[in-house]
């Protein structure tokens, strides 16, 4: 018979004496546990202290490469950037302008002035600003046209406007025969109203 002696239990490896700081093997230093309550708001608070400060240097070394850029440029490469800008702020001006007329134009046919193109001269068009993407506050510049017509109300129609064609009863749903005639031509017409060949 065999002696029943049992069999020695595998060695435990030991835990190693410098464990490794980074698993996944990295060099860097592992990442803090999440910070909780408060100290999530310190955390998030100093974060956002040193975001300000990277973005004050970005903007600092950002002036600073165009003022070096601007220094190393040649006197032709200098007077072609300021036509440039010159061409910009003209072009800029002269669409403004447009924009802000046709602006005017709108908002006095609503307002209903007997002559729109005259609205623009009334108002000072150098006081309605326009917005950073070149939109014009309608608000402001409905206020400044409601001041010309309280100061000079000789300058709007007040009567009722003229009724429309569909209002006087002109048209598909004026006084005319019924019936559907929308593929008739005028020689349909003509036949079916008043006999002709």
């Amino acid at each position: 018979m065999t002696d029943p002696t049992p069999a020695p239990a595998p060695p435990v490896p030991a835990p190693p004496a410098n464990p490794p700081a980074d698993p996944s093997g990295s060099g860097d230093p592992p990442e803090p546990a999440p910070p909780e309550g408060d100290d999530r708001a310190a955390e998030v608070a100093k974060l956002r202290r040193e975001n300000a400060a990277w973005r004050t240097k970005l903007r600092a070394a950002e002036e600073r490469l165009a003022g070096l850029e601007s220094e190393q440029q040649s006197d032709t490469e200098r007077a072609l950037t300021t036509a440039r800008a010159e061409a910009i702020r003209e072009t800029t001006e002269k669409f403004r302008a447009r924009l802000v007329a046709a602006e005017v134009r709108g908002i006095a046919a609503e307002l209903r002035f007997r002559d729109p193109n005259d609205a623009g001269r009334l108002v000072d068009l150098d006081d309605i600003e326009t917005g950073p993407d070149g939109e014009i506050d309608p608000d402001a510049l409905r206020a400044a046209l409601g001041k010309v017509v309280k100061a000079k109300p000789y300058l709007v129609d007040t009567e009722p406007p003229a009724p429309t064609a569909r209002e006087a009863g002109l048209g598909v749903a004026g006084g005319g025969p019924s019936g559907d005639f929308d593929g008739y031509s005028v020689t349909d017409f003509d036949k079916e109203f008043y006999g002709g060949a």
